[in-house]
C-alpha cells in the first residue's frame, strides 16, 4: 500500500468515527427532551372563600377551569375554614369561581389591574356576597 492509500484510508475511519459520535449523541440527545416532555409539569392553586365581611364560608364549590378552555374543569370545596386546594395543574391561566347557595360572586372592580385570570402557585381570595333569598310558601 502506498502511503497516498494509508493517509485515504486514515481520513475515511476518522470520518466514521466521527459520524457514528455525532449520530450517538444526537440519539441520546433525542431521548433526553423526550424524556424532559413526558414528565407532566403540574402544581396547584390555593385560596380562601370569604363573604363580604371577610367570614369564611365553609362548603363552598370551587370551579377552576383552564382560561379560555370550554369544558367543566375542576370542581372541590372549600373546607370548613373556607381554605381550598386543586392540585395537578398544568402550568397555564386558569379562571376560579367559587358557588354557595344564598350567595353571588362580587361585581368585579372596574378599575382593578387584577388580572381575572390566575396561575399555579397562586393563591386566591374569592369574596362572595348574600343574594337576595326567594321563599316559596
Amino acid at each position: 500500500m502506498s502511503s497516498y492509500e494509508n493517509v485515504w484510508i486514515s481520513s475515511l475511519a476518522l470520518v466514521i468515527i466521527i459520524v457514528a459520535s455525532w449520530t450517538c449523541g444526537l440519539a441520546q440527545a433525542t431521548q433526553t427532551s423526550d424524556d424532559r416532555t413526558d414528565t407532566p409539569k403540574s402544581g396547584s392553586i390555593t385560596g380562601r372563600v370569604v363573604n363580604e365581611s371577610g367570614q369564611p364560608l365553609a362548603n363552598a364549590a370551587v370551579f377552576v377551569r383552564a382560561f379560555g378552555v370550554a369544558g367543566p374543569g375542576n370542581v372541590t370545596a372549600s373546607d370548613g375554614e373556607g381554605n381550598f386546594q386543586v392540585g395537578g395543574l398544568e402550568p397555564v391561566a386558569y379562571q376560579i369561581s367559587a358557588a354557595v347557595p344564598a350567595y353571588t360572586a362580587a361585581p368585579r372592580d372596574p378599575d382593578s389591574t387584577q388580572a381575572p385570570y390566575h396561575r399555579v402557585g397562586d393563591s386566591v381570595k374569592l369574596e362572595l356576597i348574600r343574594g337576595g333569598v326567594i321563599t316559596v310558601r
